[in-house]
């Protein structure tokens, strides 16, 4: 009789399952990571650009 028909084996199959699982979710969470660095970056430089070409036009409507 297989090994996997046995309780003993039923069970060492989901522990696999459950590793694989949790492989998975680690590497979906360095990913989810990854990106909210990359958005945090974005958002940074989107925001200190708009500061820096406000303070142009700022700067061209009071010199004239």
């Amino acid at each position: 009789m297989s090994d996997k028909r046995t309780i003993a084996g039923a069970y060492q199959k989901i522990e696999a399952h459950e590793d694989l699982c949790a492989e998975r979710y680690r590497n979906i969470n360095s990913s989810i990571s990854d990106l909210k660095g990359l958005l945090k970056w974005a958002l940074g430089f989107v925001a200190s650009t708009c500061v820096a070409v406000i303070g142009y036009l700022g700067h061209q409507v009071i010199s004239g």
